[in-house]
């Protein structure tokens, strides 16, 4: 259902919560700048395009926007945001061709060669919880990876899924691949998979959107189930080359957001 990326996503409600990321600056001093990279802009909810919003200049919304947003406010940096497309911000990360970036990433990259010269935020912005779509009407009981092993499984192209699908290929688990989480949901509702393995907060909130687009019910034309899986914790991620006031700067903010109650309360808002 390509026609629903297009969102008309003010009647959500979210927009009100959105705050877009964009470059601000004081009359005293100007702030130290860093740069904020977006992985492509069709990540709802935590990084998406809002056509309304775009006339304005201020593109992309999101959890981690918001968040980005707030830690660089007190930390008292700028932040300017680019984007590109997942996979090719990836490589651009390893190519080094950003200077003092920030972003998000999972905690277990931390152990990971490739992310290793990076700073981790010490605390984590909120995590992944991996979860199963299907359709209301098929009335699936999907409780572990194994309910899976005899169904037709579709995933996101280019998202990294751990351990997880090296579990579902050693269960011979026939895998189909969509772009985004619209076209999984779509596969669902045509009858091309009958599972779709995601993190449950993106998959509610893309459903929802879709189904307020159509005018339905919310959540009505799937259910949602946990899986017997650990979550996946988010932390945010800062350039090998960010220099270290600027890390302390921003863990301390982070600090703050936590325990004011700020960075659940942006997490929740979704």
């Amino acid at each position: 259902m390509k026609s629903v990326k297009s969102l008309k996503l003010w009647p959500i409600g979210l927009a009100l919560w959105c705050c877009a990321c964009q470059v601000w600056g004081t009359e005293q001093k100007t702030p130290q700048q860093v740069q904020y990279l977006v992985y492509g802009a069709e990540n709802p909810p935590y990084q998406f395009s809002n056509p309304q919003l775009k006339e304005l200049g201020l593109a992309t919304v999101g959890i981690v926007c918001r968040l980005a947003e707030e830690i660089a406010r007190e930390a008292g940096f700028q932040i300017l945001s680019l984007e590109e497309p997942a996979r090719r911000l990836k490589r651009s990360i390893a190519s080094k061709r950003y200077q003092r970036w920030i972003s998000y990433g999972q905690r277990a990259w931390e152990n990971d060669p490739a992310w290793q010269d990076h700073h981790f935020s010490k605390i984590n912005l909120f995590s992944f919880q991996p979860g199963v779509v299907t359709r209301a009407d098929r009335r699936l009981e999907i409780r572990s990876l194994d309910d899976v092993a005899d169904k037709v499984v579709v995933l996101i192209r280019g998202f990294d899924y751990g351990p997880v699908l090296s579990q579902l290929q050693k269960l011979g688990t026939r895998l189909e691949y969509a772009e985004d989480s619209y076209d999984a949901l779509s596969m669902l509702e045509m009858g091309r998979a009958d599972v779709y393995l995601e993190d449950l907060r993106r998959a509610r909130f893309v459903a929802r959107a879709r189904q307020l687009e159509a005018s339905m019910a919310a959540d009505n034309a799937f259910n949602f189930a946990v899986l017997a899986l650990p979550a996946r914790e988010v932390a945010m991620v800062m350039s090998g080359d960010m220099p270290s006031e600027y890390v302390m700067a921003m863990n301390r903010a982070l600090e703050r957001l936590e325990s004011d109650g700020r960075l659940q309360q942006i997490v929740n808002s979704y």
